[in-house]
């Protein structure tokens, strides 16, 4: 069985790629040596004979650059090519030791249907387990060439590169939003209280003048409404410092907005009623970017293979759980709003990856029910780790060292989707 690939067709073209680089910087100094020689000998001088050898110096650094860029594909082909190489070993060894144990593996790396005792039923679990992670290294090495050789690409044509795709800017952008919205938060909170205060004062006020005179009841509810003043000073403070907070976060207001802001904003639903209610914690920026983010992720998911149906299903259900576990969060007393963005992301990103790296009916096939789940958990848990806490943070870290060119990416990213 072959890892897929010519290995040795990529170390030749690796190999030709390295040597003509100094072939290419020699040719380069040698005319432009060649040019200095024309304009000293013919004594040529002047506006023109500076344009000219300006012009030529911007393509000899041209030259030099592409040789460079040449030079570096090479590199990345001898490294796909080492990869490779190391898959095919570690793919012959697990062959190696099926074979050794009794496990009946054909030419093309299958293993045909049958009856086989205990221990050759283990090795063949190893087997396929070895296989995958063969052919996993092989598929990282050939991801990782091709991102790199874009980057090559890109920096030759002077195409704008980003590794933030359009779905990931708009889990992003989600998640920011809440602490930006937080101040936002702050003041409606602030404002409630005081609101519920208002009421209870006024109760009180109301009670205390048909309470008869010179009652003791009387007298510990003008005690009470003393103490209350004081209570009610604290919280217009609170609300006063929570809104001048606010007020340096412009547009807090509309990012925090729910579905039932808008609503009943718009007069289609009664205010107070229970549907109004029950919109009222969804965040609607939330949805729009969760809405937007599903539509990026499954045209790339159906553009490898998957049905629509399939795609929307599996990554509208991600945001979906994404919008609420940040939901549910936000109603935790005191940390909520502080956790509920970072929660949000981190169950979206695990639901997304347990419907892409799962691998959940290999594993149960193979295993069983019980095992199987929790290994496809681990599988979930590991990529959700490798891609969207350790993967993102580099994304983000390149696109923040690049900014003009990660934006127009996103740019173009976002009218292709379209």
């Amino acid at each position: 069985m072959r890892i897929a690939g010519d290995i040795g067709g990529l170390q030749r073209v690796s190999g030709s790629l390295t040597g003509v680089v100094e072939e290419m910087h020699g040719s380069a100094e040698a005319l432009s040596k060649r040019v200095d020689q024309l304009i000293g000998d013919a004594g040529w001088s002047g506006s023109a004979a500076e344009e000219f050898k300006g012009a030529w110096e911007q393509d000899a650094a041209a030259v030099i650059q592409l040789g460079s860029c040449v030079k570096l594909a090479g590199t990345v082909l001898g490294t796909l090519a080492a990869g490779l190489q190391d898959a095919q070993h570690q793919l012959d060894l697990a062959v190696s030791n099926a074979l050794d144990a009794g496990v009946p593996v054909s030419a093309d790396g299958s293993v045909p249907p049958g009856v086989y005792p205990e221990p050759v039923l283990a090795a063949m679990k190893q087997y396929s387990t070895d296989r995958a992670a063969a052919e996993q290294a092989a598929q990282d090495a050939r991801d990782e060439a091709s991102d790199m050789l874009h980057d090559i690409t890109a920096a030759i044509t002077g195409e704008p590169t980003s590794f933030l795709k359009s779905a990931d800017v708009a889990v992003l952008a989600a998640s920011l939003k809440g602490y930006y919205a937080l101040p936002n938060e702050f003041t409606e909170d602030a404002k409630s209280k005081l609101d519920a205060f208002n009421k209870r004062y006024k109760d009180t006020q109301y009670t205390r003048k048909h309470t008869p005179a010179g009652s003791p009841e009387k007298r510990a509810l003008t005690a009470e409404l003393a103490e209350m003043r004081a209570e009610r000073k604290l919280l217009t403070t609170d609300l006063s410092a929570a809104e001048k907070l606010a007020g340096h976060f412009k547009g807090g207001h509309l990012l925090g907005s729910s579905l039932g802001d808008i609503a009943d904003g718009l007069g289609v639903l009664q205010d107070g009623g229970k549907l109004s209610r029950a919109l009222d914690g969804v965040p609607a920026v939330d949805v729009a970017l969760g809405a937007f983010a599903t539509w990026a992720q499954a045209k790339e998911d159906h553009e490898k293979g998957w049905g629509w149906t399939h795609a929307i299903l599996v990554d509208g259900g991600s945001n979906a759980a994404a919008i609420g576990a940040g939901v549910a969060t936000d109603f935790i007393p005191f940390v909520g709003p502080f956790v509920a963005p970072v929660t949000s992301y981190g169950v979206g990103a695990f639901v997304y990856e347990a419907g892409h790296e799962g691998h959940w009916t290999e594993h149960i096939t193979e295993d069983g029910w019980v095992k199987g789940i929790g290994e496809g958990f681990a599988d979930s848990g590991k990529a959700t780790w490798d891609s969207d806490v350790v993967g993102m943070y580099h994304k983000v870290g390149h696109d923040i060292q690049h900014p003009q060119e990660a934006a127009e990416s996103l740019w173009h990213g976002v009218k292709n989707l379209f």
